[in-house]
C-alpha cells in the first residue's frame, strides 16, 4: 500500500476529497509559478532549473490526480 493509499484509508470521504483538492490548487501553484519565473529569465542554466522544476510539479499533480480515485472507496 503506498502512503497516500495508507493516508486516505484513514480519512472520510469529505476530508479526502478536500484534502485532494488543496493538493491539487498547491501543486498547480507550484507549477506556475515555476513556469513563469523561467519564462521572465534570460540566463539559460537557471531558465531550464525552473522548467525542470515546474515538470516535475507536474508530475506530482498527475499522481494526485490518479491517486484521488482512492478517495471513492470511502463511505
Amino acid at each position: 500500500m503506498s502512503e497516500i493509499q495508507e493516508f486516505i484509508s484513514g480519512s472520510t470521504l469529505k476530508d479526502c476529497a478536500y484534502i485532494m483538492d488543496f493538493a491539487i490548487e498547491l501543486e498547480f501553484s507550484a507549477y506556475d509559478l515555476y513556469r513563469a519565473m523561467a519564462e521572465n529569465l534570460q540566463e539559460r542554466p537557471l531558465k531550464d532549473l525552473l522548467y525542470s522544476l515546474a515538470q516535475a510539479e507536474k508530475k506530482h499533480l498527475n499522481l494526485i490526480v490518479h491517486s484521488s480515485r482512492w478517495c471513492e472507496t470511502l463511505s
